[in-house]
């Protein structure tokens, strides 16, 4: 018990303070296990950076295994942090609840969800015997028709072809052609995207298009190394854009060609975005 006056300690059922002589009016000091959630303190800002870096980290090497769109994963690393934020905010608001202790339990909370919900099935998949007899697995965008193309006997390739087409009143506007191939000991990734893209540019040629492409550049997906190219071909007042992505394991090759005209390239890459960011090479 404290005296209101001159804050002394009074004993319990004294009438009068022994420091000031004025009547005692005594105020209950609630201790500290029982002060409210605002006044408790708050971890530091260092043992908080600390915490959070591992998080930061585990969400950095979770994406790197998928997209090979920077933005992208960018956006897919910090998304925790941010929500984690968001959490926090509202139950310290609301909830008096300390910031930085909560963010960072919400933060390590919401990284081990998004490891276990997009590394399970992945793992899963692997051990699928359907995955391991195809050497890749892929989800195609809904709307989409998927055929399995047949090889030409005459031709070089050993593996298996698939060709997604986008048809809008009756007419084809994209497609999206996946082609899978052993890999050969020491292959180079680079030399097999030249040649690839190569012999699409002299069919293109042959039927009179004027061919342009990029340079290729590098990524990872779903852990692999792969390369991109986008290329333009024009032949009078038509143009056609392709984007060609290849990705390459210890035993397989798996190459994805996206097409479609110039007018139809924006709003159907969407798609292909999509089906190139489940594409897994085994």
């Amino acid at each position: 018990m404290q005296c209101k006056n001159c804050q002394t300690e009074v004993v319990s059922g004294m009438f009068a303070c022994p420091q000031c002589g004025l009547p005692v009016q005594t105020s209950a000091v609630a201790p500290p296990d029982k002060q409210p959630p605002s006044l408790r303190k708050d971890i530091s800002w260092l043992v908080w950076g600390l915490l959070c870096a591992p998080c930061l980290l585990l969400s950095i090497a979770e994406v790197w295994k998928g997209s090979v769109d920077i933005a992208k994963m960018e956006g897919q690393a910090l998304a925790p942090g941010i929500m984690a934020a968001g959490v926090a905010w509202l139950l310290g608001r609301f909830g008096k609840f300390r910031f930085r202790l909560t963010m960072v339990v919400a933060y390590a909370v919401l990284v081990g969800l998004s490891l276990i919900g997009l590394l399970t099935p992945e793992a899963a998949a692997a051990d699928s015997p359907s995955a391991q007899q195809s050497g890749y697995e892929v989800q195609w965008s809904a709307g989409w028709q998927v055929h399995k193309q047949p090889i030409p006997p005459e031709s070089e390739l050993r593996g298996e072809v698939i060709r997604a087409t986008k048809m809008e009143s009756g007419r084809t506007v994209a497609t999206i052609t996946l082609t899978v191939f052993k890999s050969e000991p020491g292959v180079s990734l680079l030399g097999e995207m030249q040649s690839f893209v190569g012999s699409a540019q002299n069919t293109a040629e042959k039927a009179g298009y004027e061919w342009s492409s990029s340079q290729p550049a590098a990524g990872r997906m779903k852990g692999n190394p792969s390369l991109e190219v986008e290329t333009h071909l024009k032949r009078a007042n038509v143009t056609v854009r392709q984007w060609f992505v290849m990705t390459a394991s210890d035993r397989q090759v798996c190459v994805m060609d996206f097409a479609a005209q110039d007018a139809n390239y924006e709003r159907t890459q969407g798609d292909f975005r999509q089906v190139r960011d489940s594409l897994i090479c085994y």
